[in-house]
């Protein structure tokens, strides 16, 4: 399979996703380099987030823990990840 194929196969499984954990897909752009488009993050990624701040509660972490886990089985669940 071509690499434009897998990515389309990935776009498409990406469109069929709705999940408050997950950033909805805007667009896709076919020209090299491609790229997918989705919602800006409001607070941006969450690393650069967590290197801007050293200290974080426990608390804080695990519900990033949560949050991450739970997107993680909707995509497994809407049986999105491809192999």
């Amino acid at each position: 399979m071509s690499s434009l194929q897998d990515f389309i196969l990935e776009i498409s499984a990406m469109h069929k996703l709705n999940n408050r954990y997950l950033l909805p897909l805007y667009g896709v752009v076919l020209s090299s380099p491609m790229k997918i488009i989705s919602e800006l993050a409001p607070e941006g990624n969450l690393l650069s987030k967590l290197r801007k701040r050293k200290l974080h509660s426990l608390l804080r972490l695990t519900e990033y823990s949560v949050q991450i886990a739970k997107g993680i089985y909707r995509l497994g669940v809407e049986a999105t990840v491809l192999e």
